[in-house]
């Protein structure tokens, strides 16, 4: 009994792989992990939005006895991106406001690049 639900399970779970059209991934493993479930290796895509985290963690070792560039701060909010419209950038500004008069402390970092259009 316990070899058909073992067996049972593992056909479920191929069938819901096979199943989507495509398989978004951050990994090159993805093609061997995904096609051990039968994905053909056309459905599975390989996306590079994702951090180094090897590099991340190098990178924080080293800098973890540099001096702080800003002072710490228990209500700091970052915000990373291109400055563009859709991202709503002004919005943040705006609720961040609100936080201000609950925590007067609260900083608001924003980093980012304007892209120039041609005119």
């Amino acid at each position: 009994m316990l070899r058909l639900i073992r067996m049972t399970m593992l056909f479920l779970t191929k069938f819901a792989f096979i199943i989507p059209d495509a398989h978004v991934n951050y990994i090159d493993e993805a093609f061997d992990i995904l096609g051990s479930y039968g994905v053909p290796r056309e459905r599975i895509f390989i996306t590079r939005n994702s951090p180094d985290t090897d590099l991340l963690f190098a990178v924080g070792e080293t800098i973890a006895s540099a001096e702080p560039i800003l002072p710490q701060c228990e209500h700091r909010l970052v915000h990373v991106g291109r400055l563009v419209a859709w991202k709503r950038v002004d919005m943040l500004i705006r609720a961040f406001a609100c936080i201000k008069r609950d925590f007067p402390d609260a900083e608001l970092l924003i980093i980012g690049t304007v892209r120039k259009t041609p005119v």
